[in-house]
């Protein structure tokens, strides 16, 4: 509808958002389980020209993945892709890094020269420097 004409959405079960007349799209390059796929790539030009009519005006404005081979190099092509992106003027997010929380975990594409990197603080495996008490050694404790 007209947003602009909205007196209020206090009675909406869902209120509109930040962007209501955003468009969402997903698109899905990996399996069901997991591993490494050769459709990012096909995915990212995607983003670059949805309708592959050679025009980039109608390109994604915002790009999200949670890519990330540790140990890539930071030249290497979806690197390269994204630079290419956010040339265009896309928005790209990507993680930091998806092996957990060790030292320079960084992989590509979110190491790459452009693009917008963010990281998860907390790794996979939690450790806690923490002793727990089953027992006191004196009960009136």
């Amino acid at each position: 509808g007209d947003y602009s004409a909205l007196g209020s959405v206090l009675d909406w079960p869902v209120g509109p958002g930040t962007a209501p007349m955003a468009k969402l799209y997903a698109l899905k390059v990996f399996g069901d389980v997991a591993g490494s796929t050769s459709l990012s790539s096909l995915a990212l030009d995607w983003a670059a020209d949805p309708d592959s009519d050679g025009s980039f005006d109608d390109r994604i404005d915002v790009l999200n993945l949670s890519l990330g081979a540790a140990g890539a190099p930071a030249d290497d092509p979806e690197s390269l892709q994204v630079s290419e992106l956010t040339a265009l003027g896309t928005t790209v997010v990507l993680s930091a890094g998806n092996e957990g929380d060790i030292e320079d975990v960084g992989g590509s594409p979110g190491n790459g020269f452009a693009g917008l990197a963010v990281a998860w603080s907390v790794g996979k495996d939690l450790a806690f420097d923490a002793t727990e008490v089953t027992e006191a050694s004196d009960p009136a404790l």
